[in-house]
């Protein structure tokens, strides 16, 4: 499997060497209910719709798929989709906007034991900001706070081994007034807000944690 950017397209492809398809069912392969072996000691199963639901995705989507396919070779699937190109941003006054070079942030803490947690945190923010630091737990996020004072955002969950999210605020706060920490929790409630902010977090984010919802409290703060 793999793909090839074009002009105004990406194609993605899927090849098997499997049985393979007759060039006289090529064509109805796409149909619904279709398949080119129908016996009832054939060697698989399937209904014969999901070829057509993505010939459905794929128009859908302004794209298109074909196959290519050589009895007792295998078969290649070809899935394609348009390549939109963005407008170039542009200021109140009409002229366009000249982008940033450097981040607003220039490097962030995520402190999360999550390895699929963090994983996700760092593909939202990778791009966004010019570094980005990690601590497991909360030791770790005093420390990495305390030898990088060029940090100016931590996110930080609240539930971590060894020193929780609550704690390690606290000492951070010690030594650092400035840096903007935002709580990561899955246990909020109605008031969680200024309990957060009373122990010195300046917001929270909800697990699971929204994309826009992050961007949007970066923009904030």
């Amino acid at each position: 499997m793999g793909f090839s950017v074009k002009s105004a397209s990406v194609e993605i492809f899927i090849s098997d060497t499997g049985v393979g398809i007759e060039i006289k069912a090529l064509e109805q392969i796409f149909e619904s209910f279709i398949q080119e072996n129908t016996s009832s000691t054939r060697g698989h199963e399937g209904s014969g719709l999901g070829l057509s639901i993505i010939k459905g995705f794929a128009k859908l989507l302004g794209g298109e798929i074909r196959l290519e396919s050589v009895k007792g070779e295998g078969s290649s699937f070809f899935f394609s989709l348009p390549i939109m190109p963005l407008p170039p941003e542009k200021g109140e006054t009409g002229k366009v906007k000249k982008r940033l070079s450097l981040p607003e942030f220039p490097a962030i803490l995520i402190a999360e034991d999550d390895p699929l947690n963090m994983v996700y945190m760092v593909t939202i923010l990778k791009g966004r900001v010019s570094f980005i630091y990690k601590a497991t737990n909360g030791i770790e996020a005093v420390k990495v706070c305390r030898e990088h004072p060029e940090i100016s955002m931590v996110f930080m969950d609240i539930k971590m081994p060894v020193m929780n999210g609550v704690e390690a605020t606290g000492e951070i706060r010690k030594f650092n007034q400035d840096v903007v920490i935002i709580a990561l929790t899955a246990y909020a409630n109605n008031g969680f807000r200024e309990e957060a902010i009373a122990f010195g977090c300046n917001d929270y984010l909800t697990k699971p944690v929204e994309k826009k919802l992050i961007l949007a409290l970066m923009d904030t703060y």
